[in-house]
């Protein structure tokens, strides 16, 4: 029997489930992640590396690092930013905006989750989303995160039948509505599958020359 060698790395790092954020959008809006320096304390005592993500469970955003070339995200599709660099979400290329505030995250791990928020003006829903952070202790030299590109976006491949975010997105549109008992227990283990799955994915992407 082959060694599952992800399996093996991903032990290593010991990720935990941490603040989740249920985000309506109203165009225009933008939202500006500060750096992980300022978020962990917040979310995960002694945690040393963060992992942010956003799952676009209607309409169309666009996310960069900060003063990097934009990506668009459409509905059903999960971005990942592997190594907590700030970053921006906006609903048009080229926005900005002040950081999060501390204060934010802070009332958000103090309270039930997912926090609800509210960006943009008065105008229609353009997107909809939930964002939030994986906290993990990754020992001094993890080859995953230290390999791993500091975006991944992945979604379901279409004309296939695979519909792992499909579901995946299903299941957190449904605990984000209902806070149903549980649910901040749900959404953390299915973050960390989100993130697991997001990574097998860009692993089975690359030509056979950069696996291993």
């Amino acid at each position: 029997m082959g060694t599952d060698t992800l399996s093996d790395v991903l032990r290593t790092v010991r990720l935990t489930g941490a603040t989740f954020f249920d985000v309506e959008a109203r165009a225009p809006w933008v939202a500006e992640q500060p750096p992980q320096e300022i978020i962990l304390p917040r979310i995960s005592s002694g945690a040393t590396h963060l992992i942010a993500y956003h799952v676009i469970l209607e309409g169309r955003c666009f996310a960069n690092i900060i003063d990097e070339d934009p990506i668009a995200v459409e509905t059903g599709e999960v971005i990942v930013f592997t190594k907590g660099d700030p970053h921006v979400m906006a609903s048009n290329p080229g926005m900005r905006a002040d950081p999060i505030a501390p204060s934010v995250l802070t009332a958000a791990s103090a309270g039930q989750l997912p926090l609800f928020m509210n960006l943009g003006g008065a105008g229609p829903i353009t997107a909809r989303l939930v964002c939030g952070f994986l906290a993990c202790d990754a020992a001094p030299f993890n080859p995953l995160l230290n390999n791993l590109p500091p975006i991944i976006k992945a979604g379901d491949p279409p004309d296939t039948n695979e519909r792992w975010f499909g579901e995946f997105i299903r299941i957190v549109r449904n605990e984000s509505a209902k806070k149903r008992v549980g649910g901040e227990s749900v959404l953390a283990r299915l973050s960390e599958l989100m993130f697991i799955e997001a990574v097998r994915r860009h692993l089975e992407a690359l030509p056979l020359a950069q696996t291993g």
